[in-house]
C-alpha cells in the first residue's frame, strides 16, 4: 500500500514539473510581449489611448458628455449607442480612423514606436477600418457565434 501511494505521488509531482515546464517554454506569464512588428499586436501601447479615443469621439459624435459615454459603454456596445442617438457608423469610424492616425504619428515623434511599424499599423487599419480583428466587426448583428455570422439575440 505504501509503495502505490508513493508511486501515485511521484506521479504526481512529475506531472506538475512537466506542466509547468511546458507552460514556461509556451511563454505563458509575463514576457517580453515581443512579435515581428516588435511590439505584442504592434499596438498594444495604445489600448488605454484608443479606449479613451472612442469614449472621446463618441461624445463628441452624440453631443453627451464623457462621463455619460463611459457609463453607456459599460453596459452597451458601441454601435448601440451609435443608434440610440442615431449617429452612423461611418461618421463614427471616420473620426476614429482621425484619432487613430494621429495617436500612431504621435506616438512615432515620441519615438515610442519606428515608422515601419507605424506603416504597418496604418496598412493594417485601412485594411480593415473597423479596427475589429479578423475582418469580423462587432457591429449590430455580427455576435461570436455562428462564426461572426450569426444574429445577436
Amino acid at each position: 500500500m505504501k509503495a502505490l501511494k508513493k508511486i501515485f505521488v511521484t506521479a504526481i509531482i512529475g506531472m506538475l514539473i512537466g506542466t509547468s515546464g511546458i507552460a514556461l517554454a509556451q511563454g505563458w506569464g509575463k514576457g517580453s510581449g515581443l512579435s515581428k512588428q516588435g511590439l505584442r499586436g504592434s499596438s498594444s501601447f495604445m489600448r488605454d489611448e484608443i479606449a479613451t479615443s472612442r469614449v472621446e469621439v463618441l461624445a463628441e459624435v452624440t453631443g453627451q458628455s464623457e462621463s455619460t459615454i463611459k457609463a453607456k459603454l459599460d453596459n452597451k456596445p458601441v454601435w448601440a449607442v451609435l443608434d440610440e442617438y442615431k449617429v452612423e457608423f461611418s461618421v463614427f469610424q471616420n473620426k476614429m480612423t482621425e484619432k487613430r492616425s494621429t495617436a500612431i504619428k504621435q506616438a512615432v515623434s515620441d519615438e515610442k514606436i519606428t515608422q515601419a511599424q507605424a506603416d504597418f499599423m496604418i496598412k493594417r487599419m485601412e485594411q480593415n477600418p473597423r479596427g475589429f480583428r479578423g475582418g469580423h466587426g462587432h457591429e449590430k448583428g455580427h455576435g461570436r457565434g455562428f462564426g461572426g455570422n450569426g444574429r445577436m439575440f
